[in-house]
């Protein structure tokens, strides 16, 4: 295979890793950490933070499945002007910085900021 091509298999590797995580433990994570919540508690008041957060992640990737259509509209243009690699690459490595972001999450607005912009790196 030649090299180009086996960088990019390795890159796409590595990268469905991160989108299928994302996809499965990001309401979790939000309801969890972002509005420190807990579906196991005995208090339904940490129950209901659980709920509230994981209302608002589904709300968030409503809102980045928004943006990646948006995004995907404007690829040909962006194509057009910096190429397919480096347009690859922006949104890879913008979307791995989204996720990279996410221990230093320290409020309900910067959550719904980095699970809305997760969809850029999704176009």
């Amino acid at each position: 295979m030649p090299r180009p091509i086996s960088r990019a298999f390795m890159v796409q590797f590595w990268l469905y890793f991160g989108l299928f995580a994302s996809y499965i433990y990001l309401t979790d994570w939000f309801g969890k950490k972002v509005t420190h919540g807990s579906p196991h508690s005995d208090d339904p008041d940490i129950v209901e933070a659980y709920r509230f957060g994981v209302r608002i992640a589904s709300i968030g990737l409503c809102f980045g499945a928004i943006f990646a259509v948006i995004g995907s509209m404007l690829l040909p243009v962006i194509i057009s002007k910096i190429g397919y690699r480096w347009t690859w690459f922006f949104c890879m490595l913008f979307y791995a910085v989204m996720l990279l972001m996410t221990p230093f999450c320290n409020s309900i607005n910067m959550g719904l900021t980095i699970v809305t912009c997760l969809g850029i790196g999704q176009a």
